[in-house]
């Protein structure tokens, strides 16, 4: 089972970083009986809000149908974020997250 998506923007986060909602494009998505032509999420779990524009994979994906909002939710157990392997990758993500940047 795998999802990977890319950050599009952050709907909710605790202060403390325990809890987000973030919306996202479904960039891969295999292995699994999920919805055929899902374009993009609401993924709601256990993680500190991601930088906008980041790839992630999602952990334990659980696909649900959200009537109100007529999209899909995915819950899970938390995320992964995928970091470029050169040294510009990881400073931009670096420069990216609350004080830790310029």
């Amino acid at each position: 089972m795998e999802l990977t998506v890319s950050v599009e923007r952050v709907v909710f986060t605790k202060p403390d970083g325990s809890f987000s909602i973030v919306r996202a494009k479904v960039e891969r998505l295999s292995g699994f009986d999920a919805p055929t032509g899902i374009t993009s999420v609401s993924v709601i779990g256990p993680f500190a809000a991601p930088p906008v524009g980041s790839v992630a994979t999602v952990l334990e994906p659980k696909f649900q149908r959200n009537e109100k909002y007529r999209g899909w939710d995915v819950k899970c157990a938390g995320l992964v974020i995928e970091i470029a392997g050169d040294d510009e990758g990881v400073v931009a993500y670096l420069e990216s997250l609350p004080n830790i940047g310029p």
